[in-house]
């Protein structure tokens, strides 16, 4: 939710510093409104499925190797159906993509400490009575 909610508003506070006009509309195969860049499906994806590699990479979920493919399928699928309804320029998606992979490193750059082991959970055993 953190990851969602921040690249909502990083993409509101981009989308209105540059303004930035769509494609033609006669190249539009859905409506879209409001500026084109940056991608703000493309950032939101990257961000949400970058952070949840991250998390799935950083406790060794057992199914990671599988899922950090699958989310990077996911997020460029959602780029290139960015440019093919042609709502975006390439450019847009790109942009979109950087600055939601740089904000996913800078907060794993804080949050992930070089050479920690991920937190593993112990079983309750009881100690000793008083």
């Amino acid at each position: 939710m953190v990851a969602l909610g921040s690249s909502v508003l990083f993409t509101n506070v981009v989308k209105a510093l540059t303004d930035r006009s769509r494609p033609p509309a006669s190249h539009w195969l859905v409506n879209a409104t409001g500026s084109a860049y940056p991608s703000g499906h493309a950032m939101d994806c990257l961000a949400v499925f970058g952070a949840l590699a991250l998390l799935l990479a950083a406790r060794r979920f057992p199914g990671r190797h599988v899922a950090i493919p699958a989310s990077a399928v996911i997020v460029l699928v959602v780029g290139w159906s960015r440019l093919y309804l042609g709502v975006h320029w390439l450019t847009d998606v790109v942009g979109g993509y950087l600055l939601a992979g740089a904000w996913v490193a800078a907060v794993a750059a804080l949050l992930i400490k070089p050479g920690a082991e991920p937190a593993r959970s112990e079983p309750y055993r009881p100690g000793p009575g008083p």
